[in-house]
Formats: C-alpha cells, sequence, structure tokens
C-alpha cells in the first residue's frame, strides 16, 4: 500500500510540474510574439547566464570575434540576452548551434551548454556564420546599439525587433531582469 501511495505521489507531482512548465512558458522575445508549442516540452536548464558574469561572457563574445568590449556593444549585448527571455545554459542568445551542446533547451533546438567555454564556443560560432555579416559589421564599427538593432540578421536569428523593444523600454541601464518582459 506504501509502495502505490509513492507511486501515486509521484505521478501527482510529475503532472503538476508538467503543468506548471506549460502555464509558465513565456515569450522568446520582448513583444512576446513567439511563444510557441514547443516552449512546453523544454529541457531547462541548470540555471541561465549568471548576472554576476553575463558582461565578462558578452565581452569574451566580443573578444573571440576580434572586438574589444565597448559601452555600446556591452548595451546592445545585453538588450539582446533580455529580448531573447534566454533561460537556457550559459546561452545568452539563444543559439541552436550543435556542437558542445549538453542537452536541447526546446524543440526548436536551442541549447543548454555544460560549461561557460562550450557556451562561449556556441555563441561566438554562430555569430561567425555567413548569415550574420551584418551583425558583425555593425558590432565591429561599434555602432550604436540602435543602429546594430537594426541588423536585418536579427530577422534570420529570430529576435526580430525584439532588441529595438527593450532598447526603447530602457533608455538607461538594462536590468539582468526585466519588471516589464518577465526574464
Amino acid at each position: 500500500m506504501h509502495a502505490r501511495g509513492a507511486l501515486v505521489g509521484a505521478g501527482l507531482v510529475a503532472a503538476f510540474l508538467l503543468a506548471r512548465s506549460r502555464a509558465g512558458a513565456r515569450s522568446a522575445n520582448a513583444a512576446g510574439a513567439a511563444t510557441g508549442a514547443g516552449v512546453s516540452s523544454r529541457m531547462p536548464g541548470r540555471y541561465p547566464l549568471p548576472e554576476a558574469d553575463a558582461d565578462a561572457f558578452y565581452g569574451d563574445v566580443l573578444l573571440v570575434l576580434g572586438m574589444p568590449a565597448t559601452a555600446n556593444r556591452l548595451r546592445f549585448l545585453r538588450a539582446w540576452r533580455q529580448a531573447e527571455g534566454a533561460e537556457a545554459t550559459w546561452n545568452p542568445f539563444n543559439t541552436t548551434w550543435a556542437r558542445g551542446r549538453a542537452s536541447k533547451y526546446n524543440t526548436v533546438g536551442v541549447g543548454n551548454y555544460a560549461t561557460r567555454a562550450d557556451g562561449l564556443a556556441a555563441t561566438s560560432g554562430t555569430l561567425r556564420l555567413r548569415y550574420y555579416t551584418d551583425l558583425r559589421a555593425r558590432l565591429a564599427r561599434d555602432d550604436a546599439p540602435e543602429l546594430v538593432a537594426l541588423s536585418p540578421d536579427l530577422r534570420t536569428w529570430g529576435t526580430g525587433a525584439g532588441v529595438s523593444r527593450v532598447l526603447a523600454a530602457f533608455p538607461g541601464p538594462i536590468p539582468y531582469r526585466s519588471p516589464l518582459f518577465g526574464v
């Protein structure tokens, strides 16, 4: 009888967690336009990019791309993370890069990465792809974040106008956790 009760209890816990994950699914961008059926089956990351590590991680991505961290570049990258609603492990911009991926965060293929180094390699590797030459050029010129956010490459990435909306919503510092966007 005790074993049956434990199984029923475990089943209830699993049902509750599944219902909670479905009810708690958030959009992937600031406007909430990208909620998808696949979000309910996501594999949660161990933790998102820790706030204390965020700017250092962004700076390392820029260094791998051959660019120093500047105020413009860091502001853009903070806004981009916010627009993506990133929650996958070591993946602030929700890349789907497969090499080094520990698990899939969602059915689109956004990855959870086991280590900071894996996430850094995936993020910088994705940004080096031919699809993102305009985005890299704008970052290399150290354009204002609002101009980088207009890159057509962000549509290819899937972020669309999300970064522009975050920048407009936060003319000052961009918070790591947004009271407006829930991430």
